[in-house]
């Protein structure tokens, strides 16, 4: 998430069943860019990625399931 003038713009992954089919893995992509604007006032953008799930990327960026676990 970033601010830019006052708004938020937002990019996010997710990751679906690899075997999902396009349009069911566009219409996750869809509630999350909903359930995002119903919770977040002043939203500019939102891109959202989709994913196979188990896809492997060296992002130098971002959270992993490592980084959450060893928050806690």
């Amino acid at each position: 998430m970033r601010r830019i003038a006052g708004l938020w713009d937002i990019d996010i992954d997710i990751e679906v069943h690899p075997n999902m089919t396009l349009i069911e893995a566009h219409s996750i992509a869809y509630n999350v860019e909903t359930a995002i604007k119903e919770r977040i006032e002043n939203v500019y953008d939102i891109v959202i990625h989709v994913e196979p799930s188990g896809n492997i990327e060296n992002e130098g960026y971002g959270l992993s399931e490592e980084i959450l676990k060893n928050q806690k």
